[in-house]
C-alpha cells in the first residue's frame, strides 16, 4: 500500500484474466471480419507521442481490440 494512498490498490486474479483474454481472442476471431486502420491523419515522427484510439461503434467488444 501506498502510504500517500491510503486506499489498497484492488486485487487482480490471474485465473479471471487469463479466461478472459482466451474468450475475447476466441469471440474476435468468430466475430470480426476485418480491423481498417486510416492512415490519413499519421504524421511522421509523433511515434513518441501518446496515441488516442477511437470507435466508430458503440458497442462492449470495441473494447477487446484495445485488449
Amino acid at each position: 500500500m501506498d502510504p500517500r494512498n491510503p486506499v489498497p490498490e484492488p486485487r487482480v486474479n490471474q485465473l479471471m484474466v487469463r479466461w478472459f483474454t482466451w474468450y475475447a481472442r476466441r469471440y474476435l476471431r468468430g466475430h470480426f471480419n476485418g480491423l481498417r486502420l486510416s492512415r490519413n491523419g499519421w504524421q511522421p515522427g509523433q511515434v513518441d507521442r501518446p496515441l488516442v484510439l477511437f470507435s466508430n461503434h458503440a458497442s462492449w467488444w470495441d473494447a477487446l481490440i484495445g485488449v
